[in-house]
């Protein structure tokens, strides 16, 4: 388990189980994909206007969270991101690289 801690080396999470390599191999690989789909998604969205204004990113976001969660009670939870801020969408497409890319692992 990992809580919020700004002075951590990934500036995001520390770790509360000591002794754990899995884990900080894994804060470290989630840290990477974090910093480079946030500096690919700069290249589009030089700010939040940019991502604001982009209709076809706004639908795919309201498809997520209306067609794509398996029951529609969960489309108006708060811990949706409002896909407002890049470092929403940044997040957001972290995840899914980080599950792909740990699904990727389990199959290899």
């Amino acid at each position: 388990m990992a809580v919020p801690d700004p002075s951590s080396p990934y500036k995001v999470l520390l770790l509360l189980m000591e002794d754990y390599p899995y884990a900080s191999d894994g804060l470290a690989v989630w840290h990477a994909i974090e910093q480079c789909v946030t500096e690919y998604l700069a290249i589009y969205y030089p700010n939040d206007g940019a991502l604001q204004a982009d209709v076809e990113l706004q639908a795919w976001w309201k498809e997520a969270r209306e067609v794509a969660t398996p029951t529609s009670s969960l489309k108006d939870e708060p811990w949706w991101p409002k896909m407002r801020t890049t470092a929403e969408l940044a997040k957001a497409c972290a995840t899914i690289v980080w599950i792909a890319e740990n699904i990727s692992s389990f199959t290899n």
